[in-house]
């Protein structure tokens, strides 16, 4: 019941111009979308590494990675990333990485890691270490990984359930992998963690022989790609 003081046309005006009034307002309130809020995040990062307060960025589920690496496209200042969950990178964000002239480390985890993405990183002139932890089965050529012009650190976390889909798969690549390894004569270090390749200790070992120049660690469990020491260490 509309109250006496107010005549119907007179409450009829008044609410159209307090719903005039709040569209306007509401006008000037924008929600932010998450490719801005990923962006603001990502510009306090390079901000930071700008400042000198860091040297490295963390990355997470971007909406729009691309864009956003190709902006810090050649700077000088960024020596490692770490990518997490990041299913939206595609080869052209990772050719604006190989672009880092100073970049030292890149880790890559909980997300597909296609070939073509290591190919596009692959022309880094300065990356020294790679941790990768892919999903299953990898799809990975070890010829791409041994196409890194400076590459002194390899580590390869793979962690399978017995009842994983592409276990046979899998295996099967370990298997290529630990025989076309013998060809990775400039690596330092090569750390390779998860049961699959704990139970091809022997095969393990035999490559060590082939590379005796490299040192091979065995681990038994996850996380050795980001952990700061590695867990579980098994003796070849």
């Amino acid at each position: 019941m509309i109250p006496a003081l107010f005549s119907s046309s007179q409450y009829s005006v008044s609410w159209r111009m307090t719903a005039l009034v709040l569209a306007v307002l509401c006008a000037g309130c924008h929600r932010k979308t998450e490719a801005e809020w990923d962006k603001e995040h990502f510009d306090k990062q390079v901000a930071s590494i700008r400042n000198g307060k860091s040297d490295c960025l963390y990355l997470y589920d971007l909406q729009e990675p691309d864009a956003l690496l190709r902006g810090v496209a050649g700077m000088k200042e960024i020596k490692g990333i770490m990518f997490d969950q990041m299913y939206n990178v595609t080869a052209l964000g990772m050719e604006a990485v190989s672009t880092l002239p100073n970049l030292k480390t890149v880790t890559i985890g909980g997300v597909k890691i296609g070939d073509d993405l290591l190919q596009a990183l692959s022309g880094s002139p300065s990356l020294e270490k790679l941790n990768l932890s892919p999903y299953l089965p990898p799809t990975i050529n070890v010829e791409t990984l041994l196409a890194f012009p400076r590459l002194k650190k390899l580590c390869i976390d793979l962690y399978m359930e017995d009842n994983d889909e592409g276990k046979a798969e899998t295996e099967a690549w370990v298997k290529n992998f630990l025989e076309q390894m013998k060809e990775a004569t400039s690596l330092d270090e090569l750390i390779l963690s998860g049961s699959v390749f704990v139970d091809r200790r022997k095969k393990v070992a035999l490559l060590q022989k082939q590379l005796p120049g490299c040192k091979i660690k065995l681990v038994r469990g996850i996380g050795a790609t980001v952990g700061p020491s590695l867990p579980l260490e098994v003796d070849l």
